[in-house]
């Protein structure tokens, strides 16, 4: 489709041409066919120039003569404003092409075509304004990606400075809970084995305690695991996801519970 309408711009020029060769043709054979016919009957004029240049002007030949003439100066005219019209309309196209092709390039998204010099008129400019506003496109463009990655880099900054933030958090929460349990474990079988050689009797109270602590540092760490390892909620129902999570501490912590979600 757009070969086809620079195609017709170039038979416009012939057309256009053609019509104005013709048109000036027969406005200008049309009076100088008049003024033949009208001078040769001046007798005044005649002599004059008969005195003057010794020269007569020609007895007038008919209209037989003028409809040749204008037949020939008809074909003469066609031929020529054809071929001059034919001749700048393809000049015409073939810059016109090049500009369509360079838009055609930048509509697909390639910044970095460029038109080359159309001219020194409107089609010209044109051209030159498309490069200028080319340029700042690809200007923009630069800008957003340099802008997309920079928040890339920060969105990885943050989510790497939450992962060591957690680390740090879980690091607490060991050392406030479960080391503080196994220290106390590790201090209550030392006082067992002393028990076990100078007072047998406590240390089956000694036992339980162990016992109760080391339960108690499970479920922290029971906690802790679960902290780490959500419920996966991924193509599930809110419904499903909280009974899943329920469930799993129901099963991590020892309790015994139940519900009901509407």
């Amino acid at each position: 489709m757009p070969q086809k309408k620079l195609t017709n711009i170039q038979w416009q020029f012939v057309r256009q041409s053609l019509w104005v060769s013709v048109t000036v043709v027969t406005l200008g054979a049309a009076l100088v066919f008049s003024l033949w016919s009208y001078t040769v009957g001046l007798e005044p004029l005649q002599t004059w120039l008969k005195h003057r240049w010794e020269w007569r002007i020609p007895a007038f030949p008919g209209w037989g003569f003028v409809v040749i003439m204008m037949a020939v100066l008809w074909l003469t005219a066609g031929a020529i404003g054809a071929a001059t019209g034919y001749v700048f309309g393809n000049l015409f196209k073939k810059r016109l092409e090049i500009l369509l092709q360079s838009t055609m390039m930048l509509e697909r998204g390639d910044l970095t075509t460029r038109i080359p010099n159309l001219g020194d008129d409107e089609i010209g400019e044109l051209g030159n304004r498309l490069n200028d506003m080319t340029a700042r496109f690809q200007k923009q463009v630069a800008s957003l990606q340099r802008l997309s990655t920079h928040n890339a880099e920060l969105t990885e900054q943050v989510k790497q400075a939450a992962i060591l933030e957690e680390r740090h958090r879980l690091a607490r929460e060991l050392h406030d809970a479960v080391s503080q349990q196994l220290f106390a474990i590790s201090m209550s079988m030392a006082a067992l084995k002393r028990m076990l050689t100078h007072r047998p009797e406590k240390a089956e109270q000694q036992v339980e305690l162990v016992e109760e602590m080391a339960a108690a540092a499970q479920s922290e760490m029971r906690a802790l695991l679960l902290h780490l390892r959500p419920a996966h909620l991924e193509g599930k129902s809110l419904k499903h996801g909280v009974e899943e999570l329920l469930r799993e501490l129901q099963d991590k912590h020892a309790l015994d519970f139940k519900w009901s979600i509407g």
